[in-house]
């Protein structure tokens, strides 16, 4: 009887211990799966970072020291510069063909093409020493003439391994006394250069140089 008894113990333990055995290793796995749903998850909803934005910007470049000894007595007012669409944001665009658009992801303007331009021609008008005073108010207080230029069109067109940027602006020459237009002209810049963001933002203030010597050239008739 007793050694029944005592048989009877030792299967209870022996059983007692798989069972134990199992409880630890079912609780091993919980938590190695919990800690790969911690991980996955950090994974998952971890912020994402974004390649940085690069900006440029066009600024005029003064080569010659102006000697101002022929003014003549007339102000002139500088109308703030406007831009046809979509060339009136901070979007650098670019082309591959005929009809085709598109602008750079992860590069743009520091300020738009009209803004960075308009402060372009009254630094280079004032240097230029064409007229008394150069204003940039849009009141037609005491300024004799005013003048309005439009960008028509700022952009790089690639082809293979080059690119030709190009400017086209229609700027206009106002006499404020009578508001009639006294000359016009559309100017067209062109420069050839690398099919990248920097050779557009090098070619973009090649072309915005061009032009403010050939609008000085143009006022100076």
């Amino acid at each position: 009887m007793q050694q029944k008894n005592t048989t009877y113990i030792l299967k209870n333990i022996i059983s007692s211990t798989l069972n134990i055995k199992r409880l630890c290793s079912t609780s091993y796995r919980l938590i190695l799966l919990s800690q790969c749903i911690f991980l996955s998850s950090c994974s998952i909803f971890s912020p994402v970072t974004n390649p940085s934005v690069h900006k440029f910007q066009i600024t005029y470049r003064n080569t010659t020291e102006p000697t101002c000894t022929n003014k003549n007595k007339t102000v002139l007012q500088v109308m703030p510069v406007r831009a046809n669409a979509p060339y009136d944001t901070v979007r650098m665009y670019y082309t591959k063909s005929q009809y085709e658009l598109d602008s750079y992801s992860y590069n743009q303007w520091v300020a738009t093409p009209q803004s960075m331009i308009s402060q372009a021609i009254e630094q280079k008008l004032l240097q230029s020493c064409i007229y008394t005073n150069v204003i940039n108010s849009v009141f037609l207080a005491t300024a004799d003439y005013r003048l309005s230029t439009q960008i028509l069109e700022l952009k790089q067109v690639i082809k293979d391994n080059l690119s030709t940027i190009t400017l086209i602006t229609l700027v206009q020459l106002i006499d404020n006394s009578t508001n009639n237009v006294m000359k016009s002209k559309t100017f067209v810049e062109s420069i050839d250069n690398t099919n990248s963001p920097e050779g557009f933002v090098i070619g973009a203030n090649e072309v915005t140089q061009k032009f403010l010597v050939e609008l000085t050239e143009w006022l100076e008739k």
